[in-house]
């Protein structure tokens, strides 16, 4: 289906109800997501040993994204180029991407920085950083005294 560009005011289009519930359902998660700061989603999951960031960087190569750890801040960051247009033609609908990102997640916990580990695979990355031994939960033994 061809989209061709409307007139917007506030960010709904001027061709009625019918525009206003297209530019609702129709809208792409990921344009929304960026113009919030919010790229790319990521997931963060942690366990006693470790925190896993999961994020979606779909169209990426492991070369085009970088990774930081600075103390407790994680920085992924990175840049894609989409094509330009084609002599001859007209963008009537562009939802790729392309262009800078940076994200960065604060950890509550220290995390072993020579052990971090991250994977690229079907578009998302995943990053995986244990815990330094001082940030693990330890189990502590109550004598009588």
């Amino acid at each position: 289906m061809l989209m061709m560009n409307r007139p917007m005011i506030a960010g709904f289009a001027l061709n009625g109800f019918d525009g206003l519930l297209d530019e609702i359902f129709n809208a792409s998660p990921f344009q929304n997501a960026r113009e919030a700061g919010v790229y790319p989603p990521v997931n963060v999951r942690e366990d006693e040993n470790a925190y896993t960031v999961e994020a979606e960087l779909p169209g990426f190569k492991m070369e085009d994204v970088a990774i930081t750890l600075t103390g407790n801040e994680l920085t992924v960051s990175g840049s894609r180029q989409c094509d330009g247009e084609a002599e001859g033609s007209t963008w009537r609908r562009r939802e790729r991407i392309s262009g800078q990102f940076s994200r960065t997640l604060v950890l509550s916990d220290g995390v072993s920085a020579d052990k971090v580990d991250a994977s690229l695979l079907n578009g998302v990355l995943t990053i995986t950083l244990p815990k330094a031994e001082s940030a693990k939960t330890r189990k502590i033994t109550v004598r009588q005294a």
